[in-house]
């Protein structure tokens, strides 16, 4: 009788403990899966608020989601000990440069395979930007990529700054209420 009641409680805490491991695998597949993919990245920079903006907040290409902000920082944080930045000194360019915000962002390549790091740099060539668009009145903020007419103007309102960026570099572009605020 001692016997069969230890076999009962073995297999009793098998099930259980197979229960959670299938529970385990269950989440890693089917909400994990973003954790293994191939990911493209690139950033971008800001010199006034992305108030509203928060990592996981998605990156639209002409509306269309594509991707996701990884991270949000100051450029001082990522590029304070750069060598060109440390060259230069304290000058007001380098300190304004440093004030910026640095915005990480992905593409995940297994849902968009079409990019690459070519073609992304290909498109910023022909005018792609980055703005911070509002979705609807709600406050939500999200990166939109688009193209606009690049001309010698337009380079001249291109953010300034000294170091090599680390990931890929989108320039951004003032929207029309960022302008008026």
């Amino acid at each position: 009788v001692f016997m069969k009641q230890k076999k009962r409680y073995f297999l009793a805490g098998l099930f259980v403990i197979s229960g959670f491991l299938l529970f385990a695998l269950g989440c890693i597949l089917f909400g994990g899966s973003e954790l293994f993919a191939e990911k493209l990245y690139f950033e971008t920079y800001f010199a006034s608020s992305v108030q509203g903006l928060d990592v996981g907040s998605a990156v639209k290409f002409r509306g269309v989601p594509i991707g996701k902000v990884e991270a949000i920082t100051f450029t001082a944080d990522t590029y304070r000990n750069d060598p060109a930045v440390l060259e230069r000194g304290n000058s007001d360019t380098v300190f304004q440069s440093l004030m910026y915000i640095r915005v990480l962002c992905s593409i995940n390549l297994k849902e968009y395979p079409s990019y690459s790091a070519k073609r992304l740099k290909q498109m910023v060539e022909r005018g792609m930007r980055a703005t911070l668009g509002m979705q609807g009145i709600t406050g939500i903020v999200f990166i939109n990529l688009d193209y606009y007419r690049v001309n010698k103007a337009n380079d001249a309102t291109d953010l300034k700054f000294v170091w090599t960026p680390e990931k890929i570099y989108v320039p951004s572009k003032l929207t029309v209420l960022q302008n008026i605020v």
